[in-house]
């Protein structure tokens, strides 16, 4: 692996591996930001006599197509809901918080107690998975503020309260996304969901899709996931989108006959 070794005996071809192996479970955009932060280090590192050559350079950024995301079906999200809601897991429940809220997993693991109240959740932070700390949010809209259920208040409660953060793996830091990843395949297992590619972000994408196919505004489903416009969402889910207004105009059709 690229980070079990020094900077100066990294490869091309060990960073394209590493590259490589990241996109297979993260979008474009994603391997395109963390290519970015490696590519940021390694020149300060060249500049610094460290090492001499840029081993980024040249690097094929792949990820996982929007069109190709995994999504639980409305079935498949009420099972999990139900089996992750009355858990007293820390992973288990930062899972069942994100696809309740539709949070990135960065949000939910940065979430403190003073964030959460009965009816509300407030976003102003993040978990940096790369410096191992805590951070400002993906972008302005991210701050946000989003109304939730009481019941997820209620099982939230479940974890200490005498924590840092809600979501702390007994270090004082957050859970981690791979810790996460585990503990969402098992669960898919105890369900018997078949989505081996499934993923922590996936159920941020569930929580929007959910809402979309029942009849949500597309403004109020940005606004919710912190998206930077609207425009971002519609990209996001430009192919659900389209499927629901096939549906409409069917519904056109059939009102015109009536």
């Amino acid at each position: 692996m690229l980070w079990r070794c020094t900077i100066d005996k990294i490869k091309n071809s060990g960073y394209q591996k590493v590259l490589n192996e990241f996109a297979k479970t993260h979008q474009k955009e994603t391997v395109k930001t963390f290519n970015s932060r490696i590519r940021s280090s390694v020149q300060s590192a060249i500049l610094d006599d460290i090492i001499k050559k840029d081993f980024t350079k040249g690097a094929i950024l792949n990820g996982i197509d929007t069109k190709q995301q995994v999504f639980l079906n409305y079935s498949e999200f009420i099972s999990f809901r139900n089996y992750t809601s009355k858990s007293t897991t820390t992973s288990t429940l930062a899972l069942y918080l994100m696809i309740m809220t539709g949070l990135r997993f960065g949000e939910v693991a940065g979430l403190t107690w003073k964030d959460i109240t009965t009816d509300k959740l407030s976003v102003n932070k993040s978990w940096n998975f790369y410096t191992n700390e805590i951070d400002t949010t993906k972008n302005k809209q991210s701050n946000r503020t989003i109304p939730i259920p009481i019941e997820v208040y209620n099982n939230i409660l479940n974890l200490d309260k005498g924590q840092k953060y809600i979501f702390d793996n007994g270090t004082g830091k957050p859970i981690t996304n791979n810790a996460a990843q585990k503990q969402l395949q098992a669960i898919m297992r105890k369900l018997e969901i078949d989505k081996p590619t499934i993923r922590p972000h996936s159920l941020r994408h569930t929580h929007a899709s959910i809402l979309l196919y029942n009849g949500v505004s597309l403004y109020a489903i940005s606004k919710r996931l912190g998206h930077a416009s609207i425009l971002t969402t519609q990209e996001t889910y430009a192919h659900m989108i389209e499927e629901m207004e096939v549906k409409e105009d069917d519904k056109i059709l059939t009102t015109l006959i009536k």
